[in-house]
């Protein structure tokens, strides 16, 4: 242990050390009062007499703890020992309470009500955390086991075919030989040839070496622990603080809930572990092994070899996902030697991987040895494919092929020299040339080739540029099409034809100006006249180049997110996150939009003027949703843009989100940010140069006036005052970011009744981000929100009958009601 929490005080952890290791006695709460913290659990037994270096090796990080959490104080309740390492993922501050018996516990909760409620709080949230980490590493479980069963099966599949000699003798061979003779007698017929959907995908006719968990977690307990958490703070301070034996009991209960998780979690672990010494083993047998020596002799025998040898890439390339896996997911480093293995697949290889069957691997999407051609005809060569279909002049072609290749000769891809970025800036210059010619010639041939929907969606271009997997993920999904219910999302492709096809206008560039802005410009310029305008409104090309040149170009680098590293095709140094978990999709925007909306109805609703005169209606003020366009822009990113708020100068448009087509981010932290300065900016816009005038009342100018003039508030405390600077000086005084956060909390905390914003940022947002009508009545209880929402509820109240009243008297003049005029008077009698 590299720092004494055993000590009442304050105390400062750097990053990367560790701070308790599993097996060490608890004899302290800890609040950790700044920073994170990793939570890492051993695949051993039993910790006792082993280092804590050999320890962390064997350990694997299940979550993250936040800044102010009570941690380390469920092993207290059971046994006295720390079931888990923590290790500082950054510089941390933690506050330790040296706690020994029971008695010192109860005397705690006594003297500091408020802690009881804390710690609860803090193992319930660590419970949901072990819960989500026990389903993913579970799933992982069961996928390796059924792979390893099923190469375990076609082993003597093989062997009875091609006769080898060689015949394992360990347990799990056994067990797959009697699977395979069951399956026999059942006349149940494995693939003839090397199928990998086989390995990936089982079915239940086959019999495969599954595994159950043998602890199994009641779902009931862990929903109990969420609905804890659901309820706001002070009705746990309330709680909790009343009675510390109920406390003490609660604690105990929830701390063998989680020890429980980590008991199953580590099980869990252990498969994952057996599974990949089974995969592959430098002592004792193993399947790699066991198929290796099958395809020695059968070489030595001169017999075709191509099938085993797709086996045993295959089995690399899961070798190498389950090294990325332990690595990536869980922070452990596993010794796998990769290299000797891509050698041992190249000595067996009986024909060339060019002249194997793709339909047989490849376009399942597996990875053989590095520098392997073996993918899809339709992928190969993919440069000179789209280079050609461009159309473009050979010079730029070369001018390309030139840049590319200087790009794929150098090995640091994230280098900032002046020469590499130069390198770069070659290729982009080129890119979205050649990108804008190979749509128009698609689209004008209606050419639906993967290669290409890959390159227009997802920037693929260069298959020496992806792993195979990646390659795989690419072109399973290219063909796909989908649009959301709550909002449309639409891939690159799909948006450009929209423009393309005049069903929508070209976005604004960088500056604000649309396509007819710049008519307006060019005009001024002398550069154009009025009568060139419907030739320039029409002008297919002229929109798509537009679109192209500002929201693509611009959009593209914005969403990648780092200037200096930018690169305009998809690669692996871009790729932080498999890109099977990292394609956004239509269903995933929908579904985190709609999580929004069930805390925001109104975030897509706006104030705008309505007329019908066949009906008599000249000019009406109504309320109505325009769901923004949501677009996926084709690269891998950590950033997300509202790019404009409405559609040209009409307010009754939608506006236009982009979202990188991949990312590592959490995606419904994404769109809350989104929506939220989506919000912002709607606002600003329809107020006009009102936005940030107090006297006419907006969510803009009331928000504006709280963060100008916070100290003078009579209504905030001083702790909420330098919360308030604080979080002005980390936003830079950029009052739409700032409003963002505050937004963020209110989605996602203050919507549960969980209490995190101050009473003046609370009575803003509860104003003009209101929650349904039923979250609404459930919080109405809270003291809290009970004053806010009795001003707000008269206030609607007033508008509802306002409007009604009105209405009453367009229906007596003979003016029937329309289904927007109605629709209207039903969100503000429901609001």
């Amino acid at each position: 242990m590299n720092t004494n929490l055993y000590q009442n005080g304050n105390f400062s952890v750097n990053n990367g050390s560790s701070i308790f290791v599993e097996g060490q006695s608890v004899q302290s709460f800890n609040i950790l009062l700044q920073g994170q913290i990793d939570v890492y659990l051993s695949v051993l037994d039993s910790c006792d007499g082993i280092s804590e270096e050999d320890i962390l090796k064997k350990s694997c990080k299940i979550y993250t703890l936040d800044q102010n959490t009570f941690w380390g104080a469920s092993d207290f309740f059971l046994a006295k020992k720390h079931s888990v390492s923590y290790v500082a993922a950054e510089h941390c501050n933690v506050y330790a309470f040296p706690v020994h018996t029971l008695d010192q516990a109860k005397a705690l909760f006594e003297s500091q009500k408020d802690y009881g409620a804390y710690i609860v709080s803090s193992i319930s949230s660590e419970i949901n955390s072990s819960y989500s980490a026990l389903a993913e590493i579970q799933r992982h479980s069961r996928s390796l086991c059924a792979s390893t069963g099923r190469l375990g099966l076609f082993f003597w599949a093989l062997k009875e075919k091609y006769g080898f000699s060689v015949s394992p003798s360990g347990e799990f061979f056994k067990k797959s030989l009697k699977s395979y003779q069951k399956l026999k007698e059942n006349h149940i017929l494995l693939p003839d040839g090397f199928n990998p959907d086989f390995f990936e995908n089982p079915s239940p006719d086959v019999e495969e070496q599954a595994w159950n968990p043998s602890c199994e977690i009641d779902p009931v307990k862990i929903d109990y622990y969420k609905h804890i958490l659901d309820l706001s703070m002070d009705l746990r301070k309330n709680f909790f603080g009343a009675d510390a034996f109920i406390t003490h009991y609660h604690c105990q209960e929830a701390s063998k809930c989680l020890c429980d998780l980590h008991s199953a979690l580590k099980e869990a672990f252990k498969k994952m572990d057996e599974g990949l010494n089974r995969l592959y083993s430098e002592s004792g047998e193993s399947i790699f092994s066991e198929f290796y020596r099958a395809a020695v002799e059968m070489k030595e025998n001169g017999q075709d070899t191509s099938v085993i040898s797709q086996l045993l890439d295959y089995m690399v390339h899961k070798l190498k996902e389950l090294h990325a896996l332990y690595e990536n997911e869980y922070g452990r480093k596993v010794e796998i030697d990769i290299a000797p293995l891509i050698d041992a697949c190249k000595q067996v290889e009986s024909t060339p991987a060019s002249s194997r069957n793709e339909g047989e691997a490849w376009a399942s999407g597996i990875e053989v040895g590095e520098g392997s051609d073996y993918i899809p005809e339709e992928l190969r060569n993919s440069v000179e494919k789209i280079l050609n279909y461009s159309g473009i002049s050979k010079d730029r072609a070369d001018f390309f092929r030139s840049g590319l290749q200087a790009f794929k000769d150098r090995k640091d891809e994230a280098s900032f020299d002046k020469e590499f970025t130069a390198i770069k800036n070659q290729v982009a210059t080129t890119f979205f040339e050649i990108y804008e010619a190979v749509f128009k010639r698609a689209t004008a041939e209606g050419n639906k080739s993967r290669l290409y929907h890959m390159f227009l969606i997802y920037g693929y271009m260069d298959e020496e540029l992806l792993s195979a997997r990646h390659i795989h993920t690419l072109y399973r999904n290219a063909d796909k099409s989908e649009t959301g219910t709550l909002a449309p999302v639409h891939n690159m492709r799909e948006w450009l034809l929209k423009i393309y096809n005049k069903e929508k206008d070209p976005s604004v560039n960088e500056f604000g100006q649309d396509y007819f802005d710049t008519f307006r410009e060019m005009k001024r310029r002398g550069e154009v006249t009025d009568k060139d305008k419907v030739n320039y409104d029409n002008n297919l090309e002229a929109r798509l180049h537009y679109e192209i040149s500002n929201m693509l170009k611009v959009g593209q680098k914005l969403c990648y997110g780092q200037m200096s590293t930018y690169f305009p095709i998809l690669h692996n140094g871009m790729v932080s996150k498999d890109l099977s978990r990292a394609m956004v999709t239509p269903q995933l925007v929908n579904e985190s939009v709609k999580k929004v909306l069930d805390a925001d109805f109104s975030a897509f609703h706006r104030e705008v003027f309505y007329r019908n005169p066949e009906k008599g209606i000249e000019k009406e003020f109504i309320m109505k949703a325009f769901p923004p366009d949501f677009i996926l822009i084709p690269t891998f990113g950590s950033r997300s843009l509202m790019w404009q708020e409405l559609t040209g100068r009409n307010r009754s448009t939608p506006g236009r989100l982009i979202l990188p087509v991949f990312t590592a981010e959490n995606l419904d932290d994404v769109i809350i940010r989104l929506i939220g300065n989506f919000r912002w900016e709607l606002c600003r816009t329809m107020m006009g140069t009102y936005w940030n005038d107090i006297s006419q009342k907006s969510l803009t100018s009331e928000y504006t006036d709280y963060i100008q003039f916070y100290k003078k508030n009579k209504d905030l405390s001083e702790e909420a005052k330098e919360k308030i600077k604080m979080q002005i000086q980390k936003y830079n005084y950029r009052m739409r970011d700032i409003f963002t956060s505050d937004y963020e909390t209110w989605i996602n905390h203050e919507s549960k009744g969980i209490i995190r914003l101050n009473k003046v940022a609370r009575r803003i947002l509860y104003r003009y981000c209101p929650f349904p009508k039923a979250k609404r009545e459930l919080l109405e209880k809270q003291p809290l929100f009970s004053d806010i929402a009795v001003h707000f509820n008269n206030i609607m109240a007033k508008q509802a009958r306002q409007i009604e009243n009105h209405y009453y008297k367009l229906t007596k003049a003979g003016i029937s009601l329309d289904p927007d005029m109605e629709e209207n008077l039903r969100f503000y009698k429901e609001m």
